[in-house]
């Protein structure tokens, strides 16, 4: 199994890829922390989940979105592209929106990468 589950969203990001020492690691951890206790935060992450960042870390929106864009984009300077292969398929490049949300469900389900490739695969 690609992914450990158990494992707090630090793990899992590295396990993706995403460099840790940007500053967007910081805040998709504590994205997906937020998450993981309030699911309603997922219908509009800009609203709700990256305003409450840009408070807490004393930033805008704006430069939330932009840090964790850099983090997500980081995952493609990786040489190890085999997270992204088996958790979105090797056709997609997932938006930030897409890759927050799915590793959102990877962690709330407690779900491997593999079951989470079969249910892409389903839709």
């Amino acid at each position: 199994m690609l992914l450990d589950v158990k494992k707090p969203p630090e793990e899992l990001l590295l396990r993706a890829g995403v460099n840790q020492k940007l500053r967007g690691f910081d805040y998709m951890v504590k994205t997906l922390e937020y998450l993981h206790s309030n699911p309603d935060g997922k219908r509009s992450l800009r609203a709700h989940v990256y305003r409450r960042l840009a408070r807490y870390y004393g930033r805008s929106v704006v430069t939330i979105e932009g840090c964790i864009f850099r983090a997500v984009d980081s995952i493609y300077a990786s040489p190890n592209t085999r997270f992204i292969e088996e958790v979105f398929g090797g056709n997609s490049t997932p938006t930030c929106r897409e890759f927050i949300l799915r590793l959102s469900d990877i962690l709330s389900s407690g779900k491997g990468a593999e079951s989470c490739v079969e249910q892409k695969a389903a839709v």
